[in-house]
């Protein structure tokens, strides 16, 4: 697995536009616009795409048919993927919130250590909702396919939530305490983490069942 995560690695080194990119965004949130939270998030969730973009590569000219001939087992591919996806998350996570500290100290501030508290719970729920969407997925239908099922699931969750707040309209249920009760469920360290290494762990046996019985 350790010869997979140094290729993808590599591989990243041709994506300097991207991380130009995603660099001028953090500064531009962070520095010019002064929302910190959103910069965290953004640059956390850019950074956990990129186990798909190596997985991009590694299917491009038919390129799984030659890795899959290499001494590795599909299950190490598998656990090569979110390992490097979890990693360069969490990296891109860390930098940001370093980055957002400097910048605040650096024009005389104090950083809003509760507005980095109340940003990290959704910056988790979504790297760990990508991470564990965008693996089996990506492995069943491929780089291409799996724009247009990645589309077709955000159109379905943005029905069932609207579905959802409809139903509560009707029934004369507060959204607001709706909220404020999975906030409050998921605000406990413990809880969220808990409920992230199950997703992950769920999606991660998905994936590798996917890979096994797929044919290269």
């Amino acid at each position: 697995m350790k010869a997979l995560l140094i290729k993808d690695i590599h591989l990243l080194k041709s994506q300097k536009q991207f991380f130009g990119i995603v660099a001028l965004m953090l500064v531009l949130f962070t520095v010019v616009q002064d929302n910190k939270s959103f910069a965290i998030i953004y640059v956390a969730m850019m950074f956990s795409i990129l186990s798909m973009t190596t997985m991009g590569y590694d299917e491009y000219e038919n390129g799984m048919c030659y890795l899959m001939t290499l001494p590795f087992s599909r299950k190490e591919y598998v656990q090569s993927k979110y390992v490097f996806g979890i990693l360069s998350s969490f990296l891109g996570l860390t930098f940001s919130v370093i980055f957002a500290v400097a910048a605040t100290v650096a024009k005389g501030g104090i950083y809003p250590w509760e507005e980095l508290r109340d940003a990290l719970l959704p910056c988790i729920m979504l790297i760990t909702g990508t991470l564990s969407v965008s693996m089996p997925v990506q492995l069943k239908f491929g780089s291409e396919k799996s724009r247009v099922v990645f589309l077709s699931i955000y159109g379905i969750g943005f029905v069932a939530v609207y579905g959802v707040i409809q139903i509560c309209r009707k029934a004369d249920i507060r959204l607001s305490d709706m909220m404020s009760f999975v906030k409050d469920v998921l605000s406990t360290p413990w809880r969220l983490g808990l409920i992230c290494v199950v997703v992950l762990i769920a999606s991660y046996f998905l994936s590798v069942r996917i890979i096994s019985r797929r044919e290269f």
